[in-house]
C-alpha cells in the first residue's frame, strides 16, 4: 500500500512547457465512488493500464492501491464507467528534487 499525498495548483502561463517532457495520454473513469473510496480505472497511451483504489476521508492524504490490468480490460471497464471519460495529457517537470505532474 502506498499513501497518496495530493496537492492540486491551477498554473496559469505556458512558460512550464519549456521545462515538461513530452507528455503521457491518459484516459481514465470511475467504476466506482462513494464518500471515502474511490476505484478508477486508467488507460495510458504506451498501452499499460491500471486499477486504482483510494481509500480515505482526507482529500490531502490517503491510502491508494494500485494494480497493472489487461489493457482490454481496461477498455472493457471504461465503457463501463460512471460519469464521462476524462482524457488527458499528463506532463512532468524535474524540479528541486521533486516530480511535479501536470494534467492538460
Amino acid at each position: 500500500m502506498a499513501k497518496e499525498i495530493e496537492r492540486k495548483f491551477l498554473v496559469s502561463g505556458k512558460r512550464w512547457r519549456l521545462l515538461a517532457d513530452a507528455g503521457e495520454s491518459i484516459k481514465q473513469g470511475y467504476l466506482a465512488t462513494m464518500d471515502d473510496r474511490s476505484l478508477r480505472v486508467r488507460l495510458y497511451g504506451d498501452g499499460r493500464a491500471c486499477l486504482t483504489l483510494k481509500i480515505g476521508q482526507s482529500a490531502l492524504e490517503r491510502d491508494e492501491y494500485e494494480f497493472d490490468i489487461c489493457p482490454e480490460v481496461a477498455a472493457e471497464m471504461l465503457d463501463q464507467a460512471m460519469g464521462a471519460v476524462l482524457e488527458k495529457v499528463r506532463y512532468r517537470i524535474e524540479y528541486k528534487g521533486f516530480v511535479w505532474e501536470i494534467d492538460v
